[in-house]
């Protein structure tokens, strides 16, 4: 209640324009809703932020039985609501185009937690949940937890807001993308990129030399599978660095990738050396991204998102 009236207080000038997000609609079952976005005024700012609802329709026609299709599984205080998405788009190998036979289709995204939860009791366990499903695989991790985890050059996360197109993108979601370069950083960068590259060619190397009996094929397949995203790493780290951009489709590359993670399957001391010449090139690079993040705009961003979302549920 007083967060509530807190947030009424600083934005009670603020007023919706348009019908804003209405009830959940009876449809025939299968249908995807998308509730229209809600723009908040300020007075000199303007504020146009949608926290739209991407939301399978149940047998029985009713949105709202879908959302135990999202229970947090413990980790976040169950909800009658749905999460709101704001963002979500195709990754991993798909993304990068380095995709087999074999591979799945992985889906990240961010989704705002519900006021109620980020004010209650359960504050710290809503903003940094994430909720996972599979068939397919998709993975929604918390605004909060979103972005500390891409000021942090975390490599997985971040792609999200370099991708061409997006499964979801609301106003909020278009809004963090516009963004994505405040969450850049040389330091982060070259710790996050290369420190996870370097613990997976570590890990090639300790595999070898354990001597697998049989070396069956399976764990050839993920060797070098392996192989190449460590040398995707640090070639993305090093366009990123150089150039202030994310390049996440790498298929051009695709024969050189794949050639590198045989030779981690069937060579690890060529393949370290190969490693290793690749980290000198990135070494080398003169970066073009500043030594800190800019927090400040980040921050400002999750403020008005939460501010508003915040009135919405006054």
């Amino acid at each position: 209640m007083l967060a509530r009236f807190a947030a009424s207080s600083v934005l009670r000038a603020w007023r919706p324009k348009g019908d804003g997000i209405g009830a959940d609609p009876i449809l025939a079952a299968g249908s995807r809703v998308r509730h229209r976005p809600m723009v908040w005024s300020t007075g000199h700012l303007e504020v146009v932020r949608a926290h739209a609802k991407v939301v399978p329709v149940s047998a029985d026609g009713r949105t709202a039985l879908a959302e135990k299709r999202f229970r947090r599984a413990g980790r976040v205080p169950e909800t009658d609501a749905m999460p709101t998405t704001l963002l979500m788009g195709v990754v991993g190998s798909t993304a990068y185009g380095l995709a087999t036979a074999g591979s799945d289709e992985d889906r990240l995204g961010v989704y705002l937690a519900d006021p109620e939860d980020v004010f209650g009791l359960h504050g710290p366990a809503a903003l940094t949940g994430s909720r996972v499903t599979t068939h397919p695989d998709v993975t929604l991790h918390e605004l909060y937890k979103f972005t500390t985890l891409a000021l942090k050059g975390n490599p997985t996360v971040g792609e999200l807001l370099w991708l061409d197109d997006y499964v979801v993108q609301t106003e909020t979601g278009r809004a963090l993308v516009e963004i994505r370069d405040a969450f850049l950083s040389t330091r982060a960068i070259r710790r996050s990129y290369t420190g996870y590259a370097i613990q997976q060619a570590h890990k090639l190397r300790t595999r070898h030399g354990e001597g697998k009996p049989g070396f069956a094929a399976d764990l050839t397949r993920r060797t070098a599978k392996h192989g190449r995203h460590c040398l995707r790493l640090l070639r993305q780290a090093r366009g990123l660095l150089a150039t202030g951009y994310l390049t996440v489709d790498v298929s051009d590359q695709r024969d050189e990738l794949f050639a590198a993670g045989e030779l981690a399957a069937t060579d690890p001391d060529a393949f370290a050396e190969l490693f290793e010449r690749e980290v000198a090139r990135l070494d080398a690079i003169e970066s073009v991204l500043p030594e800190t993040p800019d927090t400040a705009r980040v921050e400002r961003l999750l403020v008005e998102i939460r501010l508003a979302s915040a009135v919405r549920g006054a």
